[in-house]
């Protein structure tokens, strides 16, 4: 129903992750990336990963901007 895009800067290199969500913002799919290194599958809210992944690239110095295709 939905994709988060969302574009992730540390030490000087820029990361580019998508989250699909249905209609109750569960999480469909995502990339790689994320499963490896947020247990998504324990979150049931697209939002929920979002804001982990906002968290993890804050919490190690960097940044994260997020918009809904």
């Amino acid at each position: 129903m939905g994709k988060y895009s969302i574009t992730c800067n540390l030490d000087n290199e820029k990361y580019y992750y998508e989250i699909e969500y249905d209609k109750n913002y569960e999480p469909s799919g995502g990339d790689a990336w994320l499963t490896d290194h947020i247990d998504i599958e324990k979150l049931d809210n697209a939002n929920k990963v979002v804001a982990r992944l906002e968290d993890y690239f804050k919490d190690h110095g960097g940044s994260c901007i997020t918009k809904t295709k």
